[in-house]
């Protein structure tokens, strides 16, 4: 109890994290010193990234430019129907018909979750409907005409998950997100992986909206035991919802998966680190969008990855690189 309390201290004051999270996730069945060691906040986590990432960073966050460069380079997508913004006139095309599907409207340059909407479709009433507004066809393009107005916005149907990942989602999409790291001078190589699965009926599965998140061990690639964060800090072996197994869970076609990470990454090898999230459709994984600044308690997660270690080495490089060059 006494090594308990002073790390606890040391946890909660020095390094600033929750003292909920060093309980709920058992940090007493381990080695702090050592887990702690290569230690990086998400303050410093986003300074590395802005020192070392180049101008391909704004290529993965304009989800218009990240569209356009993987269907360039035939890497599969999750595919967008149309970009809404002020620029394209009043109307949107007669030859856009909207899908009799559920459709997700979101921010060019979303992130977080922010923004998104999801308008599930009724095939009896032939309308969508969305935080209990319902809308007809001619409505709903009346109504996608004036949001893209306030903000550029990107219009896709929405996909369904494949039969092996169903299990961890009551209606909504279930995502990996698959981290990659890349010296600019290698392929970019996955230091780390985890599901992220909604739920309830949530419009998106981020953490700020209930969402859990489950790290995958990729040795064995096996799922650890579910974190949520919303409403209060919750570990969860069993979706809390389907009841399906998530710790010891292993994840089906993870080389694939991995795979498809690293060619994206080869697509921007100037941004150091990114944080790719993949859905796994009836008919194969699919690339939904890369992140620069990814999550998931940066701190402790990661201090387990191969991150911190690949950005000072990149930095490094880059320092003696400049310190050679001629005036």
């Amino acid at each position: 109890m006494i090594r308990q309390l002073i790390e606890l201290c040391q946890f909660t004051f020095w390094y600033g994290a929750s003292p909920n999270e060093y309980y709920e996730r058992r940090m007493y069945e381990q080695h702090l010193p050592s887990v702690m060691r290569d230690f990086i906040s998400q303050h410093e986590c986003q300074i590395l990234a802005s020192a070392l990432n180049g101008i391909g960073a704004e290529g993965i966050k304009n989800k218009q430019q990240f569209e356009s460069i993987c269907v360039a380079a035939g890497l599969p997508v999750v595919p967008v129907l149309y970009y809404l913004d002020s620029t394209r006139g009043t109307e949107l095309p007669n030859h856009l018909e909207l899908p009799h599907a559920n459709l997700f409207l979101k921010p060019v340059y979303g992130k977080k979750g922010i923004g998104i909407q999801r308008w599930d479709f009724d095939a009896s009433s032939h309308s969508w409907s969305f935080n209990g507004r319902v809308l007809p066809e001619d409505s709903l393009r009346a109504y996608m005409i004036q949001l893209a107005k306030t903000d550029a916005y990107i219009l896709q149907q929405a996909v369904s998950n494949h039969s092996s990942v169903a299990c961890f989602s009551l209606s909504g999409v279930v995502t990996f997100r698959v981290v990659t790291v890349c010296d600019g001078l290698s392929d970019a190589e996955v230091v780390a992986a985890y599901l992220a699965a909604p739920r309830g009926h949530t419009v998106t599965n981020h953490e700020n909206y209930g969402g859990m998140m489950a790290e995958l061990d990729i040795s064995t690639q096996r799922f650890d035991a579910a974190y949520s964060e919303t409403p209060y800090m919750e570990r969860h072996r069993n979706h809390p919802d389907t009841g399906a197994q998530i710790e010891g869970a292993k994840l089906p076609s993870w080389p694939e998966m991995a795979a498809l990470a690293v060619r994206a990454h080869a697509l921007f090898p100037d941004v150091v680190s990114v944080g790719w999230d993949i859905v796994y459709t009836p008919e194969g994984f699919r690339l939904l969008e890369g992140n620069t600044f990814w999550g998931m308690s940066p701190g402790l997660f990661l201090g387990r990855t191969e991150y911190v270690r690949v950005c000072f080495e990149l930095w490094e490089r880059k320092q003696s690189s400049a310190a050679a060059s001629p005036l």
